[in-house]
C-alpha cells in the first residue's frame, strides 16, 4: 500500500467525515487499497483536485451535501450513502471507517447509484 498516487490509479475514493478532519480510503479498479490516510480540510481539497475523475462515496450527514457540491464541480461522481447502509462496515478503529463508502457505492441499494 502506497501513500503516493499515480494518475489514473484511483477508481473509488471513500471519505469518512470526522470531527477534526477526514479519513480517506481509495481503491483501484481491481479493488486493491492504494491509499489509506487521515487528511485535513485543506489537504483533502488539494488531493481530490489532483485526482482524475473518479467515484467518491461518503456517508450522508450534515456536511456531506457541501462536499457533494465541491467534488461534483471538480468533475467527480459522488454517491451519498445512507448511514444505515454504511453501519455494517464501521469498525472500532476510525482509520478503517472509510472502507465502507469505498466499497463500490453504486451497488448499494438506495445509494443513488450512477
Amino acid at each position: 500500500m502506497k501513500n503516493d498516487i499515480r494518475k489514473g490509479q484511483v477508481k473509488v475514493l471513500g471519505i469518512d467525515l470526522l470531527n477534526q478532519g477526514f479519513q480517506l480510503h481509495s481503491e483501484n479498479k481491481r479493488g486493491h487499497t492504494v491509499l489509506q490516510k487521515k487528511s485535513s480540510r485543506g489537504k483533502l481539497v488539494a488531493y481530490v483536485t489532483n485526482l482524475p475523475p473518479c467515484l467518491i462515496g461518503m456517508e450522508a450527514c450534515a456536511s456531506s451535501n457541501h462536499w457533494y457540491r465541491v467534488f461534483t464541480e471538480m468533475g467527480h461522481s459522488v454517491c451519498l450513502i445512507a448511514p444505515r447502509l454504511v453501519k455494517p462496515f464501521v469498525k472500532s478503529n476510525e482509520k478503517k471507517d472509510a472502507i465502507g463508502p469505498s466499497r463500490d457505492p453504486t451497488k448499494l441499494p438506495a445509494a443513488g447509484g450512477l
